[in-house]
């Protein structure tokens, strides 16, 4: 029993020895510093009135042996996106108790970024014990910046005031430039059609749908005619592009002026044949009084003569 006993306590007092030496190994052994992202990819929305900003979150991992001498260990980070800015450089401190650490930065992404740019967010850094004698590099952690599409139509008209006679037609031209940042596929439509034909008022399209790039510009002409019967007076053409595909649709929206003068007969306005025919009809009147008025004095001179020829 004695010697039993004596193995024992001499393999308990070996295993109480080794404690500190493997404590030691495994913080000099232990994993190196890293850093990571929490977001894997960010989506900016560059529309008009939007900021483009997009931010990324991380953690730097920091295990490393220390010695006396060090104080602290401090990690400088650095983003880069290419051409897009980049929030400053992050600088972590580190004490001996603190083995992970959270960062941020910021990509602003211009406002009007094609669709088609996709960026890429990468961060990587340094580490450095402040009195000591080790320092590293942080391996890179990369992640994929989306750009948001957005719609933005300019729908003009560039002779948006025209004047017509009742029983004139007109053709006037329609221009669709995307201002967006990804191609769009759109429709366009005259959304009080209906009023109009009750005014007798008629407009068709040349066409009604169109797929336009980014920066691209089309155009359609609209043709407007009016009946004998269209009344005097200004006339509203509502004229809608609708963004096609979407449950909920972009819509812009524009206005056609016409004005709808005095009816022309003879290629002369209404107005001024009617006030014509009765300047007419005065001047007819005038020379038929004077004529009969002549006839009667001439007839009173004759028979004047007569009765003199006779005595």
């Amino acid at each position: 029993m004695d010697k039993r006993a004596g193995v024992l306590i001499s393999v308990l007092i070996l295993s109480i020895s080794t404690i500190p030496f493997f404590s030691d190994a495994a913080e000099a052994i232990g994993c190196a510093p890293f850093l990571a992202l929490t977001q894997a990819k960010q989506t900016a929305y560059v529309a008009p009135g939007q900021d483009g900003v997009v931010t990324f979150m991380g953690t730097v991992y920091m295990q490393v042996p220390w010695t006396e001498e060090t104080e602290r260990i401090e990690a400088r980070l650095y983003g880069n996106a290419g051409n897009w800015v980049v929030s400053s450089p992050v600088i972590l401190e580190f004490s001996r108790a603190e083995k992970q650490k959270s960062f941020t930065f910021s990509v602003h992404v211009p406002i009007g970024t094609s669709q088609k740019t996709q960026g890429q967010f990468l961060v990587n850094g340094t580490w450095e014990q402040v009195n000591g004698t080790s320092s590293g590099t942080l391996a890179p952690a990369t992640a994929i910046i989306f750009v948001k599409q957005f719609y933005d139509i300019d729908l003009s008209i560039p002779d948006s005031y025209i004047v017509l006679h009742p029983g004139d037609e007109v053709q006037t031209r329609i221009l669709l430039k995307n201002e967006g940042n990804a191609q769009v596929r759109s429709r366009l439509e005259i959304s009080n059609l209906k009023d109009l034909e009750d005014q007798e008022m008629k407009t068709y399209l040349d066409r009604d749908k169109f797929t336009i790039e980014e920066k691209e510009v089309d155009y359609t002409n609209i043709t407007v005619s009016t009946s004998r019967s269209t009344e005097k007076g200004l006339y509203r053409i509502r004229i809608s592009v609708v963004e096609a595909g979407s449950y909920d649709p972009e819509i812009w929206n524009q206005e056609l002026f016409i004005e709808v003068g005095e009816r022309k007969l003879l290629g002369i306005n209404y107005g001024i044949w009617i006030a014509f025919e009765w300047t007419l009809i005065l001047i007819l009147g005038m020379v038929t009084a004077f004529i009969v008025m002549t006839k009667k004095k001439l007839t009173r001179l004759a028979y004047s003569k007569l009765s003199r020829t006779l005595e």
